[in-house]
């Protein structure tokens, strides 16, 4: 475990953010028999990074911030249940259908505005506040992101961000 810095994080986030709107592109490119696929890759993505944020970034935010600036905090864990309830839906739909199209988009606009706050509002509060060993567990989160995505199988985002979630409680 290498010490991180707020830049460090910062990169890490961004480049995490930099694939989920890729992976968002890809389902709106698939051809409609293979959207379920993209947007299930999408879906395990998701659920492994939602969960090393509330983990491990939103919590120490939460910690450190106070007053209005740890209501941002909540605003992006509110942005992530709807975001949830939205996924949820969305796993009811058929994949092939202009419903799901339709209520992708807004899922869509929502992650990226999402992501946006998350870089641009929430992570730079933290500047100052929090310490190179809430940087270094916050880096070390984002790490594990991309193989805990790579090897969810079956269920529900739901099912796959809890199990992600006692994850990173156990390994971080």
């Amino acid at each position: 475990m290498t010490s991180a810095t707020l830049e460090d994080v910062k990169t890490a986030l961004t480049e995490q953010h930099a694939r989920v709107k890729d992976l968002i592109e890809a389902v709106r490119g698939a051809e409609p028999a293979e959207r379920q696929g993209a947007f299930t890759t999408l879906c395990a993505l998701l659920a492994a990074h939602e969960a090393a944020e509330e983990e491990c970034i939103h919590a120490i935010a939460k910690a450190d911030l106070t007053g209005d600036e740890a209501a941002i905090v909540d605003e992006r864990t509110a942005e992530e249940d709807e975001a949830g309830s939205a996924i949820a839906a969305l796993e009811q739909m058929d994949a092939s259908s202009a419903q799901f199209t339709s209520a992708f988009e807004d899922l869509a606009s929502s992650v990226v505005a999402h992501a946006e706050a998350e870089e641009h509002v929430e992570l730079p509060k933290l500047d100052g506040k929090a310490d190179e060993e809430q940087f270094t567990r916050m880096l070390d989160a984002l790490g594990l992101v991309p193989e805990m995505a790579s090897r969810a199988t079956g269920g529900s985002f739901k099912e796959r961000l809890e199990a992600a979630r006692a994850e990173f409680r156990s390994e971080v």
